[in-house]
């Protein structure tokens, strides 16, 4: 039967081969798969920015858009002299 010592030995080399798995793993990637994999990315970095660039002008225009058209239902209400029922005070 596996004792506490066995069990932290064998969690010792276990984290030791993977250390050095990814060792390896880093070396390989660092060199032309390395490269290749970059540049292939690259356009694809360079499309999430540019969603990620016209999702916070499409917010943008929205928050705007629903700004106005609250300011334009206040306005509306204190001309009528009647108050939305989600107002609390």
């Amino acid at each position: 039967m596996l004792d506490k010592k066995d069990i932290l030995k064998i969690e010792d080399l276990i984290q030791s081969g993977n250390k050095s798995l990814e060792d390896r793993l880093g070396k390989r990637l660092e060199g032309s798969l390395g490269k290749k994999l970059e540049s292939e990315l690259r356009p694809i970095k360079s499309d999430l920015a540019k969603v990620r660039r016209d999702v916070d002008t499409m917010l943008d225009l929205f928050d705007r858009d629903i700004l106005d058209l609250r300011n334009r239902v206040e306005k509306i209400e204190e001309i009528l002299n009647i108050r939305s029922q989600d107002k609390s005070n």
